[in-house]
């Protein structure tokens, strides 16, 4: 089994009740992963950008037989929004009725550029504050945004990537197919997904706490039992949500979609 892991650390401050000098840190990963039955694992540290690797291998089965290899050297997501969600019984409450529910929440605000390839977040997110307590959920929303959400963008994307027109995954390698014959392969998503997940246990955030939350598309099978070759055109392979394929893109985004996994390590 190899399992390829490339994290991004994010970190958040987090505000005590009564004081903003209390912080605590919660540290989020977010990471790519393929399995395959090489019996070889590999992990990347977090941060570390030289040790990014340069493609990540998946390998393809037709009808559980070998098909080939997709070598990515670009897989991008647009993420509009993590959050951290709690809802809270609270005896504070100007309310009188002091067990209403009163939901504590972090969420940074899209659109954020993650690439596992290069081991990367657009724009790097700053600190943010929120409040000490218990939380039961993690939330991330895979989404295209408008151009008018690009215009407050805090990267450096140019005008016509893909990603600015209304696509939220782009994925970019070569297909190897059983014959050694290789073809250019570009897979252009707009779906929209969104996944919650729940937390084992309670999430518990106070002064000087450290928490480990991480965020995987695991790859694995993503082009299994679809024939590359008779999608191919001029040696290239397009898969467009909105143009050629599109068929074909919405089996990949469901999986995609199927594969995200949120946790806390």
């Amino acid at each position: 089994m190899k399992k390829v892991l490339i994290p991004t650390a994010l970190a958040f401050a987090v505000a005590g009740c009564n004081s903003t000098s209390n912080t605590a840190n919660v540290n989020l990963t977010v990471s790519g992963t393929v399995q395959s039955a090489a019996a070889q694992t590999r992990s990347l540290q977090a941060n570390s950008l030289e040790a990014a690797q340069d493609a990540m291998a998946i390998e393809v089965l037709n009808n559980n037989e070998a098909a080939g290899t997709v070598a990515l050297s670009q897989a991008r997501f647009v993420l509009e929004e993590i959050e951290l969600d709690s809802e809270r019984d609270d005896d504070d409450l100007a309310d009188d009725d002091a067990n209403e529910e009163d939901e504590l929440e972090l969420a940074f605000e899209g659109p954020i550029i993650a690439d596992i390839i290069s081991q990367t977040l657009t724009p790097e997110l700053a600190t943010a504050e929120i409040a000490a307590g218990q939380y039961q959920e993690i939330e991330i929303d895979v989404d295209p945004v408008t151009e008018v959400d690009w215009a407050a963008f805090g990267g450096d994307l140019a005008a016509d990537d893909k990603l600015r027109q209304g696509y939220s995954v782009h994925l970019v390698g070569t297909y190897t197919d059983i014959n050694a014959q290789e073809y250019a392969i570009e897979v252009l998503l707009d779906e929209d997904f969104e996944k919650e997940q729940s937390l084992a246990n309670d999430l518990v955030l106070t002064a000087d706490s450290v928490t480990n939350l991480s965020v995987t598309f695991d790859l694995t099978g993503l082009f299994d039992d679809i024939d590359l070759v008779a999608l191919a055109a001029a040696g290239a392979i397009v898969i467009d949500s909105k143009g050629d394929n599109n068929d074909v893109a919405d089996v990949i985004a469901n999986r995609i979609e199927d594969s995200l996994e949120l946790a806390e390590e």
